[in-house]
């Protein structure tokens, strides 16, 4: 029952960092070839990384069955930050138009009901 309740702490650390917690600044430039967009990207994975560190916490001291090692912790919170920091630099997904199309343009995402744009 482990892999299950870490999914969802995780899970909801990573949409609480996409949506409510992402600013619209950080929305806007994550994908910029210059100085701001690595700092808008870079604080933004920093936000994926804090929040899912907070929700494993708050896993690992309410609920009785949840406990990881600071090890695994560690190396799950590096991934989730790393891979978020890559994909929304917007290249790695060019080759899907769709998507790309959306990123580009935050008012359809919007009114998709996407913030992560």
């Amino acid at each position: 029952m482990l892999f299950p309740t870490l999914f969802v702490l995780l899970y909801l650390g990573h949409l609480l960092a996409d949506y409510p917690l992402q600013t619209d600044r950080q929305a806007a430039h994550k994908a910029d070839r210059c100085a701001a967009g690595w700092a808008a990207n870079l604080c933004h994975a920093a936000t994926h990384i804090t929040t899912c560190a907070g929700a494993l916490a708050l896993g690992v001291l309410v609920l009785d069955d949840v406990t990881v090692s600071l090890p695994v912790a560690v190396a799950a919170l590096l991934w989730i930050g790393a891979t978020h920091a890559f994909i929304d630099r917007r290249w790695p997904v060019a080759r899907n138009p769709g998507e790309l199309h959306r990123m580009r343009d935050p008012y359809k995402a919007n009114a998709a009901g996407l913030r992560e744009v």
